[in-house]
């Protein structure tokens, strides 16, 4: 089972990148220096609903080249003004651009913060235009069920909580607890924009607990991996992380360390240059 769903995986992911060679958008990342992935059981996304794409303003194109006298926002009763206002790099005073419009449709959507994008254009006077970007947010808190089978782990089924925008900042936390033969706790926070140009934390932290059929032993660990990051310009980024990672054994001789608990630290740097305009 484990070998099939990399296998499906490894071919989504093949097909996605070849796909985006296709369409002559280029991911680059640059591995500078990162340790073992995290055990089973601790990779987790991030619970970020996926934004609307395609928002389109119907009615737009008679406007092109007028001076835009007015941007308004509205339909957001959550989100702060700044969040929205900051993607958009259209501005009093510009000619109207409708591909760069489209640009800024793209980095609210990318938000993964509104369920729906509305843009529509009203004249103003002989030769101005103003624009009005209505939102319909995704739900601020949401409750979710799940379970997890692992041929290895057996069964585990448990409850969690998310919030895609938290504050009204684009802060997303999610939380879970699982039970049964694997049992897990563990948290997420993102916070992609703090200040300046992207500077981003991420926060993830584990425990969980499993019995090795195969070895005759109890497995408790724990795991704590902070993440800084920043855009570099328009398209690059760099990342630094660190993670602290304990397991105990409630039997001698599977540990590395004699003491049956093992505590590792790993630090990984990472470097990307990334043009997709829809992540």
């Amino acid at each position: 089972m484990a070998l099939l769903v990399a296998t499906i995986k490894g071919s989504l992911v093949a097909c996605y990148f070849m796909h985006l060679l296709s369409e002559r958008k280029l991911i680059l990342a640059v591995l500078l220096l990162t340790a073992a992935g995290a055990p089973a059981g601790a990779q987790v996304p991030t619970d970020r609903p996926v934004g609307v794409r395609g928002a389109t303003a119907p009615g737009l194109a008679p406007f092109a080249g007028r001076r835009v006298a007015a941007i308004d926002i509205a339909g957001h009763n959550v989100t702060k003004d700044w969040v929205i206002t900051r993607e958009i790099r259209t501005k009093v005073g510009d000619s109207l651009d409708i591909e760069a419009v489209a640009r800024d449709v793209a980095r609210l959507d990318n938000l993964s913060i509104f369920a729906e994008i509305k843009l529509d254009a009203e004249p103003v006077g002989d030769d101005g235009v103003r624009l009005v970007f209505t939102f319909k947010e995704m739900p601020p808190w949401f409750p979710i069920l799940s379970y997890v089978y692992t041929e290895e782990n057996g069964f585990s089924w448990g409850a969690g909580l998310s919030a895609g925008n938290l504050t009204g900042r684009d802060v997303s936390v999610s939380a879970r607890v699982y039970f049964g033969d694997l049992e897990q706790q563990w948290s997420r926070i993102s916070w992609p924009w703090i200040r300046a140009n992207h500077v981003s934390f991420d926060f993830y932290g584990a425990r969980y607990t499993r019995p090795d059929a195969l070895r005759g032993f109890e497995e408790t660990s724990h795991e704590f991996t902070p993440e800084v990051g920043t855009w570099i310009g328009e398209h690059g980024w760099a990342r630094a992380k660190f993670s602290y990672f304990e397991m105990k054994s409630d039997t001698a001789g599977i540990t590395l360390s004699p003491d049956d608990d093992d505590r590792l630290l790993r630090l990984g740097a990472s470097f990307g240059w990334d043009t997709r305009d829809s992540w």
